[in-house]
């Protein structure tokens, strides 16, 4: 990939990957993503003391709360330039607010599949009447990660969010 060159990548999140991670899309083939999905679950501690683990998701019933985590690699020679990850959200989940990270990344939320983007608080939604309302964080339909800066070639990442399964 050449400097300067913008990278527009999406994650499709779909049903399937609730319980497997889904194949990422890729641009020019330089920047290589992969998706996982994690759970957190009560668990044992060594000295018997209760914990939080985070495990690779086995089990998804409706209101488990999942985390989503897609890692990012400039597999290319240049640095990547630019790099936008946008990932919408299946139907059959819900966005927990403010759940959406990535060091040095802008992340900008959608409620109309793309068309608009800006944080939760600026976003207005139309109600089954026609009527305008602030936008909730079940109504988010996308999330996007522009990447301050450069990823050099090799450089590598993580963006994640937690979503609930409706």
């Amino acid at each position: 990939m050449t400097q300067g060159k913008t990278v527009l990548v999406t994650c499709a999140v779909l049903v399937a990957a609730i319980l497997a991670a889904a194949p990422p899309a890729l641009a020019a083939d330089t920047m290589k993503l992969t998706n996982e999905v994690f759970q957190e679950i009560d668990a044992e501690g060594p000295r018997g003391e209760p914990i939080r683990k985070i495990v690779p998701a086995t089990k998804v019933v409706p209101g488990s709360e999942v985390i989503y985590v897609i890692t990012y690699r400039n597999a290319g020679t240049d640095p990547a330039e630019s790099v936008v990850i946008t990932n919408p959200l299946a139907a059959e989940l819900s966005y927990r607010n403010e759940s959406a990270n990535g060091e040095g990344a802008v992340i900008d939320l959608s409620v109309d599949g793309g068309r608009t983007w800006g944080p939760l608080g600026s976003l207005t939604v139309k109600d089954t009447e026609g009527r305008t309302r602030p936008a909730q964080a079940s109504d988010i339909t996308n999330i996007r990660w522009t990447l301050e800066g450069a990823v050099p070639p090799g450089g590598e990442g993580q963006v994640s969010f937690r979503a609930v399964l409706r």
